[in-house]
């Protein structure tokens, strides 16, 4: 469900399968395989992984019990031999029920959870002894991904079919009072997000339509207090040329003045010019 890939190794979480793996991609043709990571530092199984990310040499997976959630924190600086450092366990006030995505910035780490529809902020300066924070419980739909850059986090929502979802921006320059500052409401679910400059992309997915909304925003970030929306683009609004509905996009990446989409539902990977 998460891949995070730095400098020569990737670093993959396996749900079903209750691992990570890392990989030697050096040679993009021949990956070889270095480590598989199955317990944590007190050597407990992990279980459910559900995203992966590295900073500097530390590797951060969060897991899921079925409970609460997990943030578990690796010492990769040998990744044939990663060492379980940290964790910090989700509790009554901060649950992370499905931490779908994690995002490390600086010393703190953001991790969204689709269940209780809510980021907690985790001050991990101290990697064998991370700390909450704070948290926002946003509201009744699933926090889906987030990304953070200076004193702005970006956080994707969407209901559970797709129908409707926010863009929420919160002001994480209090680490204990983050607040959000402004939101923007879609047609469909916000399930992925890329951050580029002055510019969030996010894609657009709605389960239960035909697809013709499927697709993603570009969002204006200039003001992090009056993001405005620049930019709907669905498969209606290509040239006549390109045949790809754009259906059931998962994933967002943007290069240059490209955006990648992977959209399942067209079977495709998708280039858009923006």
């Amino acid at each position: 469900r998460g891949v995070f890939v730095q400098g020569s190794y990737a670093y993959i979480a396996a749900y079903d399968d209750n691992m990570v793996e890392i990989l030697d991609v050096s040679e993009a043709a021949r990956p070889r395989h270095l480590s598989t990571i199955t317990t944590d530092g007190g050597g407990a199984g992990i279980t459910a992984p559900w995203d992966v990310f590295v900073s500097g040499n530390h590797l951060f997976v969060t897991t899921d019990d079925g409970t609460f959630g997990t943030l578990e924190i690796y010492n990769v600086s040998d990744p044939e031999r990663p060492i379980g450092v940290g964790q910090i366990v989700g509790n009554a006030s901060n649950t992370m029920e499905e931490p779908i995505n994690v995002y490390v910035e600086g010393k703190y780490a953001y991790v969204v959870s689709v269940n209780d529809d809510q980021i907690s902020m985790i001050d991990v300066s101290t990697i064998t002894n991370p700390k909450f924070t704070d948290t926002i419980d946003f509201g009744t739909l699933g926090a889906y991904d987030v990304v953070a850059s200076g004193r702005y986090a970006y956080v994707a929502r969407s209901n559970s079919v797709g129908t409707s979802g926010n863009l929420n921006i919160v002001d994480i320059s209090s680490s204990t009072n983050i607040v959000t500052v402004d939101s923007l409401s879609g047609g469909g679910g916000l399930q992925a997000l890329s951050l580029v400059g002055n510019y969030v992309y996010t894609i657009i997915d709605d389960t239960t339509g035909d697809g013709s909304d499927d697709g993603f925003w570009v969002v204006d970030i200039t003001s992090s207090t009056n993001a405005v929306l620049t930019t709907v683009a669905t498969a209606a609004t290509q040239p006549a040329d390109f045949t790809s509905s754009l259906s059931d996009p998962s994933g967002i990446a943007v290069s240059g003045n490209n955006v990648y989409l992977l959209t399942p539902g067209a079977d495709a990977l998708d280039a858009v010019d923006i």
